[in-house]
């Protein structure tokens, strides 16, 4: 059964139009997932309010959640690694070994979609988008495994991150008419990567609200200056972390963990072997809204040994994981909780109530399609500038930026034309009685006002039904009478 008292403690939030709350995220390289693992994952001390777990390296041999995850009530979103194969080239049964890439989720709290972008022997990365929960933007998480085997080609990591490039999701920066923006992207998992201390190029400058950032010191752990050769056969942590840095300068990402620690402890490895091969990285624009992301230090420590596979004892196996635990806390604007007694009635806008009916009378069709021309070629030189814009904004603000001017001219033409104000919070504390033949029942003692505007709107209806009998095709007359 799921766990209520997260969301219980969710919901004990002040009721105003900025409500936030933290969405946590873990990530580790469990280096072959058993349900003792799992629980011991659950119960770890550093581990507290989860919402998503990215493991890498899970070993599983299929894709379903297993049966001691959904009594905890958790989900497994997984994408997996190739079987390996025997000496007359079949599928092995054995998972010993293999990588694998998985998203936790708890049941029903959030709908997650899934798209797997490779799955091969060396890397296996998929990217899940987490919606319709009780926080408000759209959040996507990219989970990654890297082998570190040194013949992984140059080429295809070249590849894989121009892939991940198609699929970014910029986050918009806030204004005064959005406090936060509709996409939040987190990429997480082991990379097998040295970046050591190297500063992202676009960070050159970093903003005031940017702590000290420092990283691995050590001078064997620092990326290498250039951009290794496309050609090259092999590959070493070296030039995977030059490979992860362009990719991180070209949408403005920053590395997370190991880059804002403290004085007395500079740096926290990721591994048992004082390295950081694993990452949490977003965007700048999101800093502000990071309460915490680090590594913490000898979690590995807590996490039991697998059981040995009784007919292929193998080594690696049945150790224990030697990766630590990652965690990134991010603030996010939430949705008020439902039915809420205290729901200030500010939070609910006056909405209007488009009529797509009317469209079946030519005449306001007419009408309809004569104005949208005359918006349509009011954004007309807009459009042409987003289209010729190729160097300040990437192809998918562009797609953004035009949408949302094509949504802005539907919706003006349909407010002008189809369109009748409801202003009325559905949401009140009160409830006026309706009856079959009369649906607003009128109140029981008007003021005298109320009994003047009651007149004056029926002589109003009486002589838009004349005028209408007497000019049936006049749209005016028709939006009138069926409003």
């Amino acid at each position: 059964m799921v766990s209520t008292e997260k969301t219980a403690q969710k919901q004990k939030i002040d009721n105003t139009s900025d409500q936030k709350n933290t969405f946590s995220c873990y990530t580790i390289n469990i280096q072959g997932l058993t349900k003792k693992k799992w629980t011991a994952l659950l119960a770890h001390p550093v581990v507290k309010d989860l919402d998503a777990i990215i493991i890498t390296e899970h070993h599983l041999p299929f894709t379903h959640t297993p049966s001691y995850v959904k009594q905890t009530g958790w989900v497994f979103h997984t994408i997996q690694s190739p079987f390996k194969k025997d000496k007359q080239g079949l599928p092995t049964t054995t998972s010993s070994g293999r990588g694998g890439v998985l998203l936790a989720i708890k049941h029903d709290t959030f709908a997650a979609t899934q798209k797997a972008h490779f799955e091969q022997d060396q890397y296996q990365v998929a990217t899940w988008t987490l919606k319709s929960g009780i926080f408000i933007p759209h959040i996507h998480i990219t989970g990654m495994y890297i082998s570190p085997d040194p013949l992984l080609p140059h080429a295809e990591i070249n590849h894989l991150y121009a892939t991940l490039t198609t699929d970014f999701h910029p986050p918009s920066p806030p204004s005064s008419q959005h406090t936060h923006g509709g996409h939040y992207h987190i990429y997480t998992g082991d990379l097998n990567s040295w970046t050591g201390t190297a500063l992202e190029d676009h960070l050159a400058h970093p903003p005031s609200q940017f702590p000290p950032r420092v990283g691995d010191p050590r001078p064997d752990h620092q990326p290498q200056d250039r951009t290794p050769n496309s050609q090259a056969r092999t590959t070493n942590p070296k030039a995977r972390g030059r490979l992860l840095l362009n990719f991180l300068n070209q949408h403005s990402l920053i590395i997370g963990n190991g880059r804002f620690q403290n004085n007395q402890q500079p740096y926290i490895p990721t591994t048992k072997h004082n390295t950081i091969v694993d990452y949490l990285i977003f965007s700048k624009i999101i800093m502000p809204h990071i309460q915490s992301c680090t590594a913490h230090p000898n979690s590995w420590q807590r996490l039991p040994s697998p059981t040995p596979p009784s007919i292929s004892p193998n080594p690696k196996h049945t150790s224990r994981t030697d990766h630590n635990i990652l965690s990134l806390h991010l603030l996010l604007p939430v949705h008020p909780p439902l039915q809420s007694a205290h729901q200030p009635k500010t939070h609910f806008p006056p909405r209007q109530t488009f009529h797509a009916w009317k469209l079946k009378h030519s005449e306001i069709k007419a009408i309809f399609q004569k104005d949208l021309e005359v918006t349509a070629a009011d954004i007309l030189p807009q459009l042409q500038a987003l289209l010729a814009n190729t160097t300040h904004q990437t192809s998918q603000q562009r797609a953004d930026a035009a949408c949302k001017l094509v949504q802005n001219a539907l919706h003006d033409t349909a407010s002008a034309v189809l369109s009748s104000p409801n202003h009325t919070n559905t949401r009140t504390d009160t409830h006026i009685p309706k009856t079959p033949h009369n649906p607003k029942q009128a109140h029981p003692n008007p003021t005298t006002t109320a009994t003047g505007l009651r007149l004056e709107i029926q002589k109003l209806k009486d002589t838009i039904a004349t005028r209408r009998k007497e000019n049936p095709h006049n749209p005016e007359l028709l939006l009138l009478n069926k409003l």
